[in-house]
């Protein structure tokens, strides 16, 4: 009886591990990050790239790389946690990132000597909807938090540094390929 348990529990063993989605996983997605009607842009573009390596069914932490329209264009670099929630064909996932947006030009504002970008954070929901045994469609929302900071130069007051905060709703969607 011992040796038929033993052996029923290993063979689960190795079905529950042989079922894992384990690996790389990559998220390419493409969306807006609106804000208010009061910012330059408001609703500006936004491509983004994410490297994951999925240890289980349920993590998968990686890294996110990117180009966004702010204020000037920039180059979003953070880590990211995504979290998956089997939901039959389809799987749902909640994730959260942290990082810094590079600003990569100068933007056309009088008196800005140096644009160094800030710090990001955010969080998302979204589904990843399979094609095929390699490939999904994404659709996400979320939250994102960006600062963006500024060197100026003005005759009358001198040198000063300006921040500026954005505080943006995402709408993305693209595919991922495991």
């Amino acid at each position: 009886m011992k040796r038929i348990l033993l052996s029923f529990l290993t063979l689960l063993i190795v079905a529950g591990a042989a079922a894992q989605k384990t690996g790389y996983l990559n998220l390419t997605t493409f969306g807006i990050l609106a804000g208010t009607s009061a910012d330059d842009k408001p609703a500006p573009f936004s491509v983004v790239m994410e490297h994951h390596y999925r240890f289980n069914n349920y993590m998968a932490p990686g890294i996110m790389l990117g180009i966004e329209q702010l204020h000037e264009n920039t180059m979003p670099v953070a880590l990211n946690l995504k979290v998956f929630l089997p939901a039959g064909h389809c799987e749902f996932f909640v994730a959260c990132l942290g990082g810094y947006s590079v600003s990569l030009e100068k933007p056309k504002m009088e008196g800005i000597k140096k644009a160094t970008g800030g710090a990001m954070a955010g969080t998302e929901i979204g589904l990843l909807i399979p094609v095929n045994s390699g490939s999904s469609i994404v659709f996400a929302l979320g939250y994102r938090y960006n600062t963006l900071n500024y060197r100026l130069e003005d005759w009358w007051i001198g040198n000063y540094e300006r921040k500026v905060t954005y505080n943006r709703f995402s709408v993305r969607m693209g595919i991922a390929i495991y």
